[in-house]
């Protein structure tokens, strides 16, 4: 922390650039020299080291050994750097950087960075008002930047964000910065992924009252309840002087934190089984209680966490929320933004996504149209830009910051060169730089101007006109094992942990024995970090809570990004359609055979991740499993709307097999040869999708969707050898609710066929739900005696200790019961007193 608080002080309060190398180890400490000539000096080969370090032309700012990265691993992430050979040292000293885990998924400011001085500009606007608001309450403030990928969004954003930071130091007020980062399209299906990290990060500033008593912490159910209101990890902030902080997450012990965790649920009046079910369920914290069966809406959810947020920052003078490829951000965080808009003071959000012409953002209509509203208006609190390609002034800059010269320095055919191949495109434009500076292409010349080796002629430097087809070339060049590993590693997504390509490439058919640890995955994985492919972060994880002084008591957990989305995206496109299918299927096997998603207690990320991958693999019946369990995890929070597209997600690859005309249905060629299993996947999830549709009160869908399921339940051979019938009981349950009252033969169709089932399956919980639909149909078209027989059926099989509680799991309400009281009245009416007595 004292080298990071040194480092930062000198850069951003001072302006001055510098380089530190630090190191820990045996020194003399003491003075050195004779009686009339000496001076006070450390020496040892720690310290040789960190000159060595310091003088590095590899340094970024500050680089550190092993020592140090084991020593505070508990509260930093580390890029490992190439080994070097220092003087004291038998073998090469592995050499490392420090970085938050979220910094790292942003562009560090580089010498790449040129260029885009208005955006800066407009940042640095929006985060004046906000910061010289007399009234220190300006209302929130949203900036919306897209452009096309490797137009060098994020390094804009980061660059704005260091800044805005140096603004609030040097005006003496509290900066509170929170970042997260959308990995990838799937994103869009976990319930507040956008907001988990946001929220673990300011929860880690945030610094509850003093609590007095044990107990007020962990106080017992009956504890008030109010209607009113994304990784398992801690964080960590840095804080400055002057009380600004960045923070971000870490993989240390989540103990500390589900504390705060269950402290901040405290003071807002929240139980624990609060905290156990959306610390838990939703924000990936470790559990609390066991077995927490409180139902809690999204509605409620969004309203805690946004009251939590604004709890959780209230001392800050500004707070930046960062969120990039909000593209791939879900609903529901979305949600959390509009609460915050609408009702956060001092609040800056950057949102920062791909062409907007090209994705369509989660966020509500009216929201957007607020925002619409406040732009066409030239409302203060909405700004929304847009990247365009760099001049060709700005790529002479970055040539000249590349080679450490004068930008009058560089050769107008380099700059030409350069910018007819690159479109102005920054990130394509530092990868030719790059691989210029390691090839040695550019070399300057006797007048000192830089130029090409061959006398202002590219030579055979490969001319490609498209970002893809340079890193194709580049990839192309790499041995077959490291491809290979890419390959499952861009199907893993942007961001992945050495833990799962290990296990995704140790259970592949393709692997070779060399790679069955993570040792060696990680040795084949550094030369893509040294090829500038891949960024590694190292987190520590602390080994032993008991003894937090032990030393070197660290494990890592290691993780890798991409370096761009536009490597992943070339890497995928490498792979034949078959390829890449088998691979997906290897990957979700490698899942399912970690985790036990049967019980439906895992991170719903996972799932979700395993979901994909069985799409992916055009694996309809997994997919289908897995997505009917997930479904039921989001149905406990009332997430309707992200049930479905889940559920549409698992029907349309059966949809897509054998390209059938009729895009609405299943193929009767699937139908023909589907099995009973996959028949009752089939109907599961199509009653679910009925279910969802009624729940938002859109009673045609649902109808449609109960119709469907009973469509294919009569259409598919294999139903005949349906063992477990209790999975059509919801097609004749939810069409009988949804028709009831409008069609009477259709009515009656579907008690009869109802009873008809349950019979057949033999479980009194369906027989009993079946028969007391049947007593009321028939009651309410006026045939009360054929009513009564069915519910003296009815007496004869029901038993409330034995069925109700049962009942009630698979129907919601026993409709059984109820029938008892209904028929005393059906018998009063018909004239039958004493019976209905006796009934009562």
């Amino acid at each position: 922390p004292a080298t990071i608080a040194i480092h930062d002080a000198l850069k951003v309060m001072l302006n001055v650039e510098n380089h530190i190398g630090a190191t820990l180890g045996q020194v003399y400490c003491g003075v050195v020299g004779g009686i009339f000539r000496h001076e006070f000096a450390v020496l040892g080969p720690s310290v040789n080291l960190a000159a060595r370090l310091m003088c590095s032309t590899t340094n970024p700012g500050i680089l550190v050994d092993q020592a140090v990265r084991l020593q505070s691993s508990k509260r930093f992430a580390f890029r490992t750097y190439k080994p070097v050979k220092a003087k004291g040292y038998t073998d090469l000293v592995p050499i490392y950087e420090p970085a938050s885990s979220l910094d790292r998924q942003w562009k560090k400011i580089t010498n790449s960075f040129v260029g885009r001085t208005s955006e800066i500009q407009e940042f640095r606007r929006v985060a004046k008002s906000i910061l010289r608001s007399d009234s220190e309450q300006s209302p929130a403030k949203m900036v919306l930047l897209h452009a096309e990928s490797g137009l060098g969004k994020s390094s804009v954003v980061y660059q704005s964000l260091t800044i805005i930071r140096q603004m609030a130091q040097m005006m003496h007020k509290r900066a509170q910065i929170a970042k997260s980062v959308a990995n990838d399209e799937n994103e869009q299906m976990v319930p507040f992924s956008g907001f988990r990290s946001v929220f673990l990060s300011v929860l880690t500033a945030y610094e509850p009252p003093i609590v007095h008593s044990p107990d007020q912490l962990h106080h017992d159910n009956e504890s008030l309840y109010s209607a009113s209101p994304s990784s398992k990890g801690s964080s960590f902030f840095l804080g400055m002087d002057d009380g600004s902080v960045d923070t971000a997450s870490i993989g240390s012990s989540a103990g500390a934190l589900i504390e705060k965790f269950a402290q901040l649920c405290y003071t807002m009046n929240r139980c624990t089984e609060w905290a156990e079910t959306v610390g838990g369920t939703l924000l990936g914290l470790e559990t609390i209680h066991e077995g927490s069966n409180l139902k809690v809406k999204s509605d409620e959810i969004v309203e805690f966490l946004a009251d939590a947020f604004l709890k959780c920052t209230s001392r800050s003078h500004i707070t930046v929320l960062a969120l990039d490829d909000v593209q791939w951000m879900d609903a529901m965080t979305w949600k959390v933004l509009e609460a915050l808009y609408n009702r956060a003071k001092n609040l800056l959000i950057i949102a920062i996504s791909r062409p907007l012409s090209d994705y369509t953002l989660k966020l509500s209509d009216s929201f957007w149209d607020t925002l619409q509203s406040e732009q066409m208006n030239l409302s203060p609190r909405y700004t929304e830009m847009q990247l365009l390609p760099l001049e060709k002034a700005d790529l002479r800059q970055l040539v000249a910051n590349e080679w450490g010269v004068q930008p009058a320095m560089v050769d107008e055919h380099v700059c030409d060169d350069l910018f007819n191949q690159t479109g102005g495109m920054p990130y394509f434009a530092s990868e030719i730089c790059f691989e210029l500076k390691r090839q040695g292409e550019l070399v300057q010349d006797d007048s000192g101007s830089l130029n090409w080796k061959t006398g202002g002629k590219r030579g055979q430097w490969n001319h490609t006109r498209h970002a893809e087809e340079f890193l194709l070339f580049r990839f192309d060049k790499l041995g077959s094992l490291l491809r290979d590993i890419l390959r499952h590693a861009a199907l893993l997504g942007l961001e992945f942990s050495l833990a799962e390509i290990s296990m995704v490439v140790s259970s592949s058919e393709s692997s070779q024995s060399s790679l069955q640890d993570e040792e060696s995955v990680r040795l084949v994985l550094q030369e893509a970090i040294q090829d500038n492919i891949l960024i590694e972060v190292l987190t520590g994880i602390d080994s032993n809570e008991d003894n937090l002084d032990a030393e070197y008591e660290m494990e890592d957990e290691i993780s890798y990004r991409f370096r761009h989305s536009l490597w992943r995206t070339c890497i995928q496109g490498t792979m034949l359609n078959e390829r890449e299918r088998e691979m997906h299927r290897y990957i979700a096997s490698a899942y399912e055979a970690k985790y036990c998603f049967a019980s439906g207690k895992d991170d719903t990320r996972f799932m979700l991740k395993a979901f994909s991958h069985w799409k992916g693999a055009d694996e309809p019946s997994k997919a289908t499993e897995l997505a009917i369990l997930i479904g039921k995890n989001f149905g406990n929070f009332g997430l309707n709307h992200q049930s479905l597209d889940l559920y549409n997600d698992a029907v349309n690859i059966w949809k897509a097999i054998g390209n059938h005309e009729d895009e609405n249905k299943i193929p009767q060629k699937v139908l023909d040869k589907i099995s009973a299993t996959d028949l009752g996947r089939l109907i599961q999830i199509y009653t679910a999708i009925g279910q969802c549709h009624v729940n938002l009160l859109q009673k045609d869908l649902g109808t449609e969707s109960f119709e469907e399921a009973l469509s294919i339940l009569e259409n598919t051979p294999s139903a005949s050898e349906l063992h477990d019938r209790s999975v059509v009981f919801p097609i004749f349950s939810g069409l009988f609710v949804l028709s009831k009252g409008r069609d009477i033969k259709k009515e009656q169709h579907l008690v009869q066929r109802f009873v008809e089932e349950a019979e057949l399956q033999g479980d009194p919980i369906h027989l009993c739900r079946a028969l007391a639909m049947q007593a009321d149909t028939l009651n309410r078209f006026g045939q009360v005696e054929d009513a009564l027989e069915v519910q003296l059926r009815l007496t004869k099989l029901y038993n409330f200790d034995a069925h109700s509680s049962g009942i009630c799991r698979a129907y919601g309400s026993d409709r059984a019961a109820q029938v008892f009281s209904s028929s005393a009245l059906w018998l009063e009416q018909s004239g039958h007193v004493e019976r209905a007595r006796e009934v009562c």
